[in-house]
C-alpha cells in the first residue's frame, strides 16, 4: 500500500505541475482553456471555475492533459477567435508548449533547493586508503582526506560529490581537501565515465571510497536466500576469520569476501561464545568493470565510533540555489547522454524503465523518509522534462521542432504532412513503451531469484 500510494501521488503531483505549466502559461497569452484534467479515462470529479475551465480528475491517473480551444479541433465563433490557440502568434504556441517541461524543471529545482536547506546528518566525505595507481593515489589523496569542495563548488555529503563530478565531463577537476585541519588543493584525473553510462559505478576507477574506522564483523542481518544463509551463517555471529587467516575488522572481512567472487571461503565464526567453522561461495555481483563478491549479510554499525565520522549537511541561501542548479543540470545531462548511447548501441536498451520501476522506487524512497522521496520526485521530474522535450512528433519536443519548421518557412506543414508525423511520433512512442513495460517484466518477474 505504501508503493502504491507513493506512486499514485509521485504521479499526480509531476503530472498536474507540468500540465500546469501549459495551463498557466496558456492563461497568460489570452488561450481559453477549456479542461484541465488530472489522469485519463471515465471522470471521477469535476468543477468548473469562473473562467470557464472544467478542472477534471479521472480514473486513470497516469498522464493528464489541458485541451484549449482551437479552431482545428472543433468550430470556434468569429467573437471567440481571439482566445483560440492557434490564432495565436507563433512565439506563444511555442511559450505555451515549452512552459510543460519547464515547469518540471522548476519544480526539480525547487525540490533540491529546499532539501540543500534543510540540515541533516551525513557522512563526512572522509576518504578510504585509495588504491596504488588510482586516480584518487595518483592526485596524492590519502585515507581520512576530507573533500570539501569541487571546482570550488562546495561538498558536503557523497552524493554532493558524486553530482560534482558527473557535471564536469572535462578530463579532470580541481579537489579542495582537508587533511589534518590543513586546506590543500590537488588535480584529479577523471576516468572516461561518459563512455560507462549505465553501469552500476562509473566512477569506481577513481577509488574515491568512504573511510571506515575499524569494526568487529559482528553480522548485524543475514539476507534470506543469499550466500551466507545457504551456509547456515546466522544474526549476532561474529567472523574471527576466513581461509584460517585472522579477520580483525568487518572492512577487512567484506575486502575479502569482494575479492572472492564465486569461489569457495572458510568462515571462521564465533557463535554465542563457541568457534565454528562454515563454507561458503560468495555470489558474483557487476560493480564497474569487475565482478565483486556478496555473501549477503549486512554487519552492525557501532554509532558511538561513527558519530565524530558525521555532521550536519546544510548550505545557505545562495550556496543551496547552486547547488539545485548543479544537480538540475547534471540530471539533465546525463539523461541526455544515456538516451544518445542507446539510439546509436552503446548503451543497453534495458536501463529503460517502466512504471512497475517508478512505483517500486517510489515506495522505497517513501519508506525511508520524505527527504528521500522528494529526492527521487526530483529525480523523475527532470526526466520527464527531458523525455518531453526530445524532438518526437506528439510529444512538447516535437511541436516545438516543427514551431521551428514553421519559422524558417514563414508558413505551417499542411494538415495533411502534420497529420502524418503525429502518426510517426505516436508510434515512436508506443514502441518505447513497449520496451519500457517489457524491461519492467523482466526486470520484476524473470530476474530475480
Amino acid at each position: 500500500m505504501t508503493t502504491l500510494f507513493a506512486f499514485l501521488l509521485a504521479i499526480g503531483v509531476l503530472v498536474s505541475v507540468h500540465e500546469y505549466g501549459h495551463f498557466w502559461v496558456a492563461r497568460r497569452c489570452g488561450v481559453r482553456v477549456l479542461r484541465y484534467s488530472l489522469g485519463f479515462g471515465p471522470v471521477v470529479a469535476t468543477r468548473t471555475d469562473k473562467l470557464g475551465t472544467e478542472w477534471v480528475l479521472s480514473a486513470f491517473p497516469l498522464g493528464g492533459y489541458v485541451k484549449m480551444l482551437d479552431a482545428r479541433e472543433e468550430a470556434v465563433e468569429e467573437h471567440d477567435k481571439a482566445y483560440a490557440f492557434n490564432y495565436k502568434p507563433l512565439w506563444q504556441h511555442s511559450a505555451i508548449v515549452f512552459a510543460g517541461p519547464l515547469a518540471n524543471f522548476l519544480l526539480a529545482l525547487v525540490i533540491l533547493w529546499g532539501i540543500n536547506l534543510w540540515p541533516t546528518t551525513v557522512p563526512r566525505v572522509l576518504l578510504a586508503e585509495p588504491l596504488a595507481g588510482s586516480a584518487a593515489a595518483l592526485a596524492g589523496l590519502q585515507a581520512e582526506d576530507e573533500i570539501t569542495a569541487i571546482n570550488e563548488q562546495a561538498v558536503k555529503s557523497w552524493g554532493d560529490l558524486r553530482w560534482a563530478l558527473i557535471a564536469d565531463t572535462s578530463s579532470e577537476v580541481s579537489v579542495q581537501y582537508l587533511r589534518a585541519g590543513a586546506e590543500k588543493h590537488t588535480r584529479l584525473a577523471l576516468p572516461p565515465w561518459l563512455s560507462r553510462l549505465g553501469e552500476k559505478d562509473v566512477f569506481a576507477d577513481t577509488s574515491l571510497t568512504p573511510y571506515l574506522p575499524a569494526m568487529p564483523a559482528l553480522i548485524e542481518e543475514v539476507m534470506s536466500g543469499g550466500a551466507a544463509d545457504l551456509a547456515g551463517v546466522q544474526k549476532a555471529d561474529l567472523i574471527i576469520g576466513i581461509d584460517n587467516k585472522p579477520v580483525h575488522s568487518s572492512a577487512e572481512a567484506a575486502k575479502i569476501i569482494r575479492a572472492k567472487a564465486k569461489m569457495e571461503i572458510l568462515l571462521h565464526l564465533e557463535r554465542h561464545g563457541q568457534s565454528l567453522h562454515l563454507k561458503a561461495t560468495p555470489q558474483a555481483q557487476q560493480v564497474g568493470r569487475e565482478q565483486q563478491g556478496r555473501l549477503g549479510l549486512r554487519f552492525a554499525v557501532d554509532e558511538k565510533i561513527l558519530a565524530p565520522l558525521q555532521h550536519q549537511r546544510a548550505f545557505d541561501f545562495f550556496e543551496a540555489a547552486t547547488q539545485a542548479l548543479q544537480r538540475v543540470y547534471a540530471l539533465s545531462k546525463t539523461s541526455l547522454l544515456m538516451l544518445g548511447k542507446m539510439i546509436i548501441g552503446q548503451a543497453p536498451l534495458n536501463q529503460i524503465s517502466g512504471p512497475l520501476t517508478m512505483a517500486d522506487y517510489a515506495g522505497k524512497t517513501a519508506s525511508l523518509g520524505v527527504l528521500p522521496f522528494l529526492a527521487y520526485l526530483a529525480l523523475v521530474s527532470v526526466s520527464i522534462a527531458v523525455l518531453n522535450l526530445l524532438p518526437i512528433p506528439t510529444l512538447d519536443g516535437g511541436h516545438l521542432l516543427l514551431h521551428a519548421v514553421e519559422a524558417v518557412r514563414g508558413t505551417p506543414p499542411s494538415e495533411a504532412v502534420e497529420a502524418w508525423v503525429h502518426k510517426i511520433g505516436m508510434m515512436v512512442l508506443l514502441l518505447f513503451m513497449a520496451l519500457a513495460f517489457y524491461n519492467d517484466i523482466v526486470r520484476y518477474f524473470f530476474s530475480r531469484p
